[in-house]
């Protein structure tokens, strides 16, 4: 028997099936078939035996499954667009958590970072309770630290004064004597002069790189000290170009810088023929670089070495002390870079000037 609902068709049950339901008589059991015309259907089917009667009654009902799945595919879609939108909701509000949350951190940063390059010399921005101590004690260690630079380039200048007066007195002494102990006082105070002068200056070089905000323009004093030169080197003709862009500075005194490339190109200028060409930029470590060519007849390996040397000259008959390269190496050693000498494509020696650099201010 059948119902009205399967028409003229016929649900094709399979012997297993059968052979389940009246081995499980009472029992609903579940299955997944194809219908007549091939739909997908859900059945279930029980056994029964009534009283009195040895047939086996075996009812199977079917319905259609697509409605049902239908509105099961229509739920999973509003369950994972009502999560995704919960999940992105979730990721938005963390990200303003994060950025708003975070804001004054990220301002301390970058006041911290105005301090270090010198376009600020304490931390003035307004925060929170939770990071205002911070904030105070921060400036209190950068006023400290000013306080410490500032006296410890007291302490040397207050030095350099204590030595240098006796020293010029042995000095002058010394001089109106022309006996032999007289000549030797005056050569070992004259050295003693220079090596206090030297010593002297390393020390306060190296407490000036210490301190925090100090900012130089590279291309102002490349220019002063290239006319400068141009000037007392006029009787020899030299032509010096440069090519420096006016947005490097350097993280550093400016008498310090000035120093450097006084004693770079000055040593250029005494040993050139015709030409010395000075060129800043940024290498790739975003470091300052300095490089200095001249088209003299430059200096072999061993020579290279031995002109940082404290004192070492080649040239006796060159005026100089022989300490210029030697500061250069000493002051560029303070600042935490490298002092490099190479042959210069133009023939001569080319000096190479590794130091720090000051970044453009960022605003965020």
């Amino acid at each position: 028997m059948r119902s009205d609902s399967l028409f003229d068709a016929e649900l094709e049950l399979s012997d297993q099936l059968l052979l389940n339901a009246n081995a499980n008589r009472g029992q609903a059991i579940k299955q997944s078939m194809p219908g007549p015309i091939g739909e997908p259907m859900r059945t279930l089917t029980k056994a029964f035996q009534l009283p009195d009667q040895t047939t086996v009654l075996i009812i199977t009902a079917a319905a259609d499954r697509r409605p049902g799945d239908q509105e099961i595919s229509r739920f999973r879609l509003a369950v994972v667009g009502i999560l995704g939108m919960f999940g992105a909701g979730l990721l938005l509000g963390i990200f303003f958590q994060v950025r708003y949350g975070l804001k004054p951190l990220y301002q301390m940063e970058q006041e911290i970072a105005d301090v270090r390059e010198g376009y600020s010399e304490e931390i003035k921005g307004s925060y929170p309770k939770e990071l205002l101590s911070l904030a105070t004690e921060l400036n209190t260690l950068l006023r400290h630290n000013k306080e410490i630079v500032v006296r410890a380039r007291t302490h040397v200048g207050n030095l350099a004064h204590a030595l240098k007066t006796p020293i010029s007195v042995i000095l002058n002494e010394s001089a109106g004597s022309s006996s032999k102990l007289s000549k030797l006082v005056q050569r070992q105070a004259s050295s003693m002069a220079t090596q206090v002068d030297h010593h002297l200056r390393r020390a306060s070089a190296a407490t000036r790189a210490q301190a925090l905000g100090s900012r130089t323009p590279v291309e102002k004093s490349v220019t002063d000290i290239c006319r400068t030169l141009n000037k007392l080197f006029s009787d020899k003709n030299i032509k010096i170009q440069s090519s420096v862009s006016d947005d490097l500075v350097f993280r550093g005194e400016k008498q310090d810088l000035d120093e450097l490339l006084g004693n770079v190109l000055e040593n250029a200028c005494k040993w050139t023929k015709s030409l010395v060409v000075v060129t800043a930029r940024l290498d790739d470590d975003q470091r300052l670089e300095i490089i200095v060519d001249d088209d003299g007849v430059g200096l072999n390996k061993q020579e290279r070495g031995m002109v940082i040397k404290r004192g070492e000259r080649l040239d006796e008959a060159t005026p100089g002390s022989g300490l210029g390269l030697s500061i250069v190496n000493d002051l560029v050693g303070a600042y935490g870079g490298k002092l490099k000498l190479e042959k210069s494509p133009l023939g001569g020696l080319r000096v190479k000037l590794d130091i720090p650099a000051a970044s453009r201010k960022s605003v965020l």
